[in-house]
């Protein structure tokens, strides 16, 4: 099983240099992109799918490196990993899914970045940053976001909801939708440290140890079977990704 794992996660540096490469080369004339970029606030769509790929596409890097480098073969740090990396997957194909054409791809991006502000707006509420201090060009989160959301309702465009997560992974990781869904609760389960995520770890009864009211002590270790099927949905989706972000930059040929 390990053997798998490490044959799976060998294509995690060259996806990422994929995408580093993409980020160099930018779109191609007549591409989605480019049209995209060509419409009011529409450029925000390209660099922000890039930035959660690029996010999504480090966590499956290092959990190569965790694994083929340190040697280390996590009990469930590794499955936190795995969610990063689909995250990542599912926010950057939803950003620039070719079906959606580029007045929804628009308004997509901009519904991702309100949110982006919005949650620096808290950030900075939550530690007292004295805002008013900011020398222009600086901006807090709270003026990008009034600012932004100005922007966009002179530019005549409609308010977008941004998906949450489950719904982002039924579509986008390369899974039917219920899989999908499934997939991300379970992923959660284990970055929240939720006890149902015990039914996919190995369990052994610790025989002699103390009396635990009410509970059982136990030895959990990593289910490594499992870690190969979810590590392959993450590679797979990680995959889909690259190469739908290379043909909204016009830089690998429509299917």
């Amino acid at each position: 099983m390990t053997e798998r794992l490490v044959k799976l996660l060998e294509h995690a540096p060259e996806l990422r240099e994929r995408a580093a490469a993409l980020a160099k080369a930018g779109s191609a004339p007549r591409s989605d992109a480019t049209r995209d970029a060509g419409l009011p606030l529409g450029h925000h769509v390209g660099i922000l799918a890039m930035d959660v790929l690029a996010t999504g596409l480090e966590h499956l890097f290092v959990w190569q490196q965790l694994l083929t480098e340190a040697k280390l073969q996590p009990n469930t740090a590794h499955m936190t990993l795995l969610r990063g990396a689909l995250e990542g997957v599912a926010r950057a194909r939803w950003l620039t899914e070719e079906e959606a054409g580029s007045i929804f791809r628009v308004r997509r991006g901009i519904a991702l970045l309100v949110e982006d502000h919005r949650n620096r707006r808290e950030f900075e509420s939550d530690f007292e940053v004295p805002t008013e201090r900011l020398e222009s060009p600086a901006k807090s989160g709270g003026a990008r976001y009034l600012e932004l959301i100005a922007e966009r309702d002179l530019a005549g465009i409609k308010a977008e909801r941004v998906p949450p997560m489950t719904e982002l992974f039924a579509r986008y990781i390369g899974q039917d939708p219920g899989p999908g869904r499934g997939t991300y609760r379970l992923l959660s389960a284990y970055a929240h440290g939720m006890q149902w995520k015990g039914l996919t770890s190995q369990i052994e009864k610790i025989e002699g140890g103390p009396d635990v009211p009410g509970g059982l002590l136990v030895r959990t270790s990593a289910n490594v079977a499992g870690a190969v099927m979810f590590t392959s949905v993450a590679v797979h989706g990680c995959l889909l990704a690259v190469e739908q972000l290379e043909r909204y930059q016009g830089r690998r040929p429509r299917q």
